[in-house]
Parts: structure tokens; C-alpha cells; sequence
């Protein structure tokens, strides 16, 4: 499987990013300036869930650090569900069915 990424440009400048291999989403990042301008990481994903489901995977996962609230947030708002067991105290698995 490759690794893919899709950038996200206003006026030339990069703003963020999201990356993923097979049906994991591996990184999303949007430049702090842009954050909580929705349609920049709601973008992003769903490029990258669109990438997914043409390759017919039928569930994506991300895993989120356990205290980072505004990005589990993020997913949630984007029917994410976070899974029951932590395969590290650290993180959590947060999973949507395509």
C-alpha cells in the first residue's frame, strides 16, 4: 500500500495537510492561523475519505491523542465513534463506517 497526501493551498500558501495509507488516516494538520475555520479540515478529510472508499474499504480509522479534545471533536462532527479498547493509555481509535 502507498502512502498518499493532499496539501491544502490559499493564495499559495500551504495551510494543511492530511495523509493516510490504506484505510488509515495517519495525519491531519492545519496551520494554526486556519484552525477552527472548518472548511479546511473538513476538506482535507473528506478527500481522503473519498480516496479510501474508491480502494472499497469500509471503515477508516485515525487514532487521536486521548487529551487532544478539539481534534476528537473534529472527528465526532464527522460521525467518527471512538472504539471501547486503547491499544495505548496515550490514544484513542476513532473509527467511521463508509
Amino acid at each position: 500500500m502507498e502512502y498518499e497526501v493532499r496539501v491544502a493551498e490559499v493564495d499559495g500558501e500551504v495551510v494543511g495537510f492530511v495523509g493516510w495509507r490504506g484505510s488509515r488516516i495517519l495525519a491531519l494538520y492545519v496551520a494554526e492561523a486556519w484552525r477552527g475555520r472548518r472548511e479546511v479540515g473538513t476538506a482535507l478529510l473528506a478527500e481522503a475519505e473519498s480516496a479510501i472508499r474508491r480502494k472499497d474499504f469500509k471503515e477508516i480509522r485515525v487514532m487521536v491523542d486521548a487529551d487532544a479534545s478539539p481534534a476528537q471533536r473534529f472527528y465526532l462532527r464527522h460521525d467518527y465513534e471512538p472504539q471501547q479498547g486503547r491499544d495505548h493509555e496515550d490514544f484513542v481509535w476513532m473509527t467511521k463506517r463508509l
